[in-house]
């Protein structure tokens, strides 16, 4: 038998991890090379506030290049810090709140493409839907998927870290909404029989017609759903006849226009109220085709009841 020399065999053997470690550092080194999402554009969040039962995370795209960008922001997944994550809702899973992201006042959809011109920058707005009904999250982190139309990125994913929440709510007596350009004002709340009527204005401050505007819906989350300070539950079902515009009848679901400057008293009815409640809660949907809503859910919180 051949004897093997021992150092004729380990210096194959080293030459053969160099070489190794050769192609794994040239692989690196590639990837290296890959230009990441930030080479092109700037991101930056200039708000990350509760409105109603949503988070709103809005945000500016800047172009740092000279040449026209197409832009892609698909899934995005937002963990606050107690732990909840909440995720762009994806077919065959429904273990994740869902979020929505839209640019430039447009609708919100799961995700978005746009071009960004030379030098030029977009507003884009992140929507979580059901955050932290707790109230307890102080922060959260945000990761998107993104990408550039043409491009090779190094990394598809960008994600910022513990960005703080504000919260402007109104937490009673009043209308939990924080949208500045509809001003709503409780004008009265009586109680007669067991029925609770809730009026108030709502003046269109976006400085055009609000058309198509909507309060509640054909749909299987029509109604409205309500509670006293006694801690009461009441509810109201898909066709309940429960508002009234300008004093008018009673319907399930209202549609109007409101110009510009012009404003419009709507009445909410909740049915079978106890006699010795003092204050009345209630949510219903509110929306337009027209005007993007933070939050689509109209509520107002510990209203006192008057009575005779």
């Amino acid at each position: 038998m051949r004897k093997i020399n021992l150092k004729n065999y380990w210096g194959i053997c080293l030459a053969a991890v160099a070489l190794c470690m050769s192609f794994t550092s040239c692989n690196k080194n590639d990837d290296d090379k890959l230009p990441s999402w930030a080479d092109f554009v700037e991101f930056n969040i200039t708000r990350c506030e509760r409105v109603g039962g949503v988070l709103m995370v809005d945000f500016t795209i800047t172009n740092k290049k000279d040449n026209t960008l197409q832009v892609d922001l698909d899934e995005q997944t937002v963990t606050d810090n107690v732990g909840k994550t909440y995720r762009t809702l994806v077919w065959g899973s429904s273990d994740y709140e869902t979020t929505a992201i839209a640019m430039n006042n447009d609708k919100f959809f799961g995700n978005t493409s746009f071009t960004l011109v030379g030098k030029g920058s977009a507003k884009g707005h992140l929507k979580v839907y059901d955050f932290n009904p707790t109230n307890s999250a102080s922060s959260v982190s945000v990761r998107m998927d993104v990408g550039i139309e043409n491009v090779t990125l190094g990394n598809s994913t960008y994600g910022m870290s513990n960005i703080k929440l504000t919260d402007n709510r109104v937490k009673e007596h009043g209308v939990q909404t924080n949208d500045s350009k509809l001003a709503y004002q409780v004008t009265s709340c009586t109680y007669d029989e067991g029925n609770v009527d809730v009026t108030f204005t709502l003046t269109n401050n976006t400085g055009a017609t609000l058309r198509d505007l909507y309060f509640n819906e054909e749909s299987d989350r029509a109604g409205y759903k309500a509670y006293d300070d006694l801690g009461n539950n009441y509810t109201a079902q898909r066709g309940t006849r429960f508002l009234s515009l300008n004093g008018e009848e009673w319907v399930s679901v209202i549609e109007t226009n409101i110009p510009a400057g012009g404003s419009i008293s709507v009445t909410a009815r909740v049915t079978d109220v106890r006699s010795n409640a003092n204050e009345i809660s209630l949510s219903f949907l509110i929306g337009s085709e027209y005007y993007v809503f933070e939050d689509n859910t109209l509520r107002f919180l510990s209203i006192p009841i008057e009575k005779e």
